[in-house]
């Protein structure tokens, strides 16, 4: 838990004219505070001495750039979000003072860019450079008249048709925003188009103080989740950038009608703020007054709860101003006052603990085996001569037994289902490691006793499961064959196809990967598929719905540059505007025209980006399209396939089962030439040294033997396939 004060600062508009701005002084401390000194002048009759106030402030901003601002004011609350602390930065300040250029950025130049635009470049940068996972997502409320709205909804065009934001209380007392959407963004462009249009849908009016004054209170708010990948641990912060609406005095502005309404709750929402600071600053208060106005109760988690926030008082040195300015100091000095309990979001995820549970699970059971096979025995100690006259009893009980085809398949049986007894395999590595050696010695024939061969082979019958195994085998044997012959008939087709229209183009990559084969196809039915789609027949409406797709991308291209273009227009027409004084009628005209303008770029730019979301939902129907005329080319290919399997079957059947008989007699006859020779005497040291020209000799055979008995395509590369794949076929069918 970290507990501290808000940060406070002061940023100081200066004024162009000397003669007009109040004298005040800017000095250090020695606290790492600065301190804000005014020297008022005399006013009226009886006052005769200046007055001179004094507030203190962390820092004090007179000529800074918007990139310091950010440093000092913005940034360590920034980082303090991304290490899983809520945070909240707040303007305030009289109207015209420079919340809004401070907060958001003016739209001239690019280093005009306020703190909420840096904060998003600052969060996405942050992540690029350290690579955490992460979830982003931005939120735009608006309090207009004490009535919340959706910046961020563009399915309504008119504030008066937007749906209010509800404030809904849970059982936790945690307070809940209905009605006001969240969007997740991937990127800085996404958020930065965001609080544009949120920028726009701001309501935006002209008084005599400001010729751009916000008329409501708005709250960007960033929320971020990150994950570990090493734990099961997930970060929830939020971050508020609020602007608030700026306080003035009727009496001079001299508004009426709307403006002074909303004058009337801005003044009303402030004084409630105040209010609520009072109550938080005084330690024998026990009544907070939030829920007085809607901004106060949005605030709730900002003032005084869990929340590191800073505070940025945006003041006047204009003399006309000076008494608001002094106004704005002593709010500041209150909110300086009040301390916030800041505590780490961090909650565990359930199914990530379980996968991390079940790794150490899994380590632990290693481990364990790995120690309880070793215990008791050192890898380098030697066995007595009890245990080597035990390793050698059993490998001579082995060596005698009849270990016969069935007896082999009963044992993989048994390992297969866990029955084998403990005292079958030894747990000692050293008394595993002298039986092979044992072992080896006596198929050598260097233990001075040769294993017991039958006289006679034994032809013995095997198990029901390896009998169902091996008939498995043989019948996917059978079903490539098929298919090897269908795709040299589809080879030769091509071929004849391609030697009647010379000058057709060929297909390209592109055309053949309209529809990507299913991983579960065998090698045979990707190859049959490619030629398939390469048929312009079957591709023709894998073809229709891509150059759909393409016009609707084209579509959005275009819409996407309108925005663009829109967007520099409104920035030109913002900048004709402040160029423009309301003193002459002529650039009075012309400011008014050019407002009229604004407003239609405005309505424009609004029109298009609910086209171009539009265009997206279209975009996201047309993909689905095309995934569908994909599938339905993929059935089509396998009904297709499955006629063509059937159809080769009854032809091919008598073909394959000549060659399958002719094959197995030949695989019989090895087979029993192998027996004999194994039956004959043991293997010698000059038949060892034979075997691999005798292995060749009979590769050389098998491989005539198939180029003799089926019927090649011509292609060196396909032939070549075809006689290793039936070389491995006759392997596996040897038992």
């Amino acid at each position: 838990m970290v507990k501290n004060p808000i940060k406070v600062y002061g940023r100081i508009k200066p004024v162009l004219n000397k003669n007009q701005a109040e004298e005040y002084e800017i000095n250090e401390t020695a606290e790492d505070f600065e301190t804000l000194t005014f020297n008022l002048k005399p006013h009226g009759i009886s006052s005769t001495k200046p007055e001179t106030v004094v507030y203190r402030f962390q820092k004090v901003f007179h000529t800074s750039s918007q990139e310091e601002v950010f440093n000092i004011v913005a940034k360590p609350v920034v980082d303090s979000v991304l290490e899983g602390y809520n945070g909240t930065i707040f303007a305030y300040g009289q109207t015209g003072s420079g919340k809004t250029y401070s907060m958001t950025g003016g739209l001239s130049c690019y280093e005009d860019r306020g703190i909420i635009p840096r904060t998003i470049q600052h969060i996405f940068r942050h992540f690029l450079d350290v690579g955490v996972t992460h979830s982003t997502y931005i939120s735009y409320l608006e309090i207009y008249n004490e009535t919340g709205y959706d910046l961020l909804n563009t399915k309504v065009s008119k504030l008066d048709e937007l749906p209010r934001v509800l404030l809904m209380e849970d059982n936790s007392g945690t307070m809940n925003l209905r009605n006001l959407s969240m969007h997740a963004v991937s990127s800085e462009e996404e958020a930065l188009n965001f609080l544009f249009l949120g920028d726009t849908n701001r309501m935006i009016s002209e008084t005599p103080m400001n010729p751009c004054s916000s008329r409501s209170h708005c709250v960007f708010t960033v929320h971020v989740v990150t994950r570990s990948a090493s734990s099961s641990t997930i970060r929830r912060s939020k971050l508020h950038l609020i602007d608030l609406a700026g306080s003035e005095r009727v009496h001079k502005t001299g508004i009426d009608g709307n403006l002074l309404t909303e004058a009337r709750y801005i003044n009303l929402s402030l004084h409630y703020l105040e209010q609520v600071i009072v109550a938080l600053a005084d330690s024998r208060r026990t009544h907070v007054p939030y829920r007085n106005s809607m901004m106060t109760t949005v605030l709730r988690d900002s003032l005084g709860g869990n929340c590191m926030t800073a505070m940025l008082a945006t003041l006047s040195s204009h003399k006309n101003n000076i008494d608001e300015t002094l106004s704005t100091c002593r709010f500041a000095q209150r909110v300086a006052l009040v301390r916030n309990e800041a505590l780490l979001n961090e909650e565990k995820d359930p199914q990530q603990e379980i996968s991390l549970l079940r790794a150490d699970v899994r380590r632990l059971k290693q481990q364990i085996a790995l120690l309880t096979a070793s215990a008791g025995a050192q890898p380098d100690d030697e066995l007595t001569e009890a245990e080597v006259a035990e390793c050698r009893a059993w490998v001579q009980e082995y060596l005698r037994r009849d270990a016969g085809v069935a007896e082999v398949a009963g044992a993989a049986a048994a390992l297969e289902d866990g029955v084998v007894a403990q005292q079958a395999v030894p747990s000692d590595p050293r008394k595993v490691r002298l039986c092979f050696a044992m072992l080896r010695d006596a198929l050598c024939g260097r233990d001075g006793e040769a294993p017991a061969t039958p006289t006679e082979p034994k032809k013995q019958e095997l198990p029901s499961k390896v009998a169902t195994q091996v008939e498995h085998f043989r019948e996917i044997i059978r079903q490539r064959d098929s298919e090897i012959s269908i795709l040299i008939n589809l080879l030769r087709k091509e071929k004849q196809r391609a030697h009647a229209t010379p000058g057709s183009p060929t297909p390209s990559p592109a055309d053949q990967q309209d529809a990507e084969a299913d991983d579960n196809f065998t090698l045979a039915e990707r190859e049959a598929f490619k030629i398939f789609a390469a048929d312009r027949k079957n591709r023709i409406e894998v073809e229709m719905t891509k150059t759909a797709l393409r016009a609707k991308f084209e579509e959005a291209r275009v819409s996407a540059e309108r925005i663009k273009l829109t967007r520099k227009r409104m920035v030109s027409l913002h900048n004709e505007m402040k160029l423009l004084s309301d003193s002459e009628p002529a650039q009075r005209a012309k400011k008014a025209a050019l407002q009229e303008e604004l407003a239609g770029e405005q309505a424009s730019y609004r029109k298009t980006l609910m086209d171009l979301q539009l265009l997206k939902v279209e975009t996201g129907h047309q993909k689905h399209a095309v995934e569908q005329a994909k599938l339905r080319l993929l059935r089509k290919f396998q009904d297709w396939w499955a006629a063509q399997m059937s159809c080769c079957s009854p032809d091919q059947a008598e073909d394959d089962q000549h060659r399958t008989e002719d094959d197995d007699e030949a695989i019989d006859v090895g087979k029993d030439a192998s027996v004999a020779t194994a039956t004959a005497s043991p293997v010698t040291k000059n038949e060892a040294e034979q075997a691999p020209a005798a292995d060749q000799a009979k590769s050389k055979d098998d491989e005539d033997y198939i180029r003799n008995s089926i019927a090649l395509t011509g292609e060196p590369e396909v032939d070549r396939e075809i006689i290793e794949f039936y070389k491995a076929r006759n392997r596996i069918c040897q038992p």
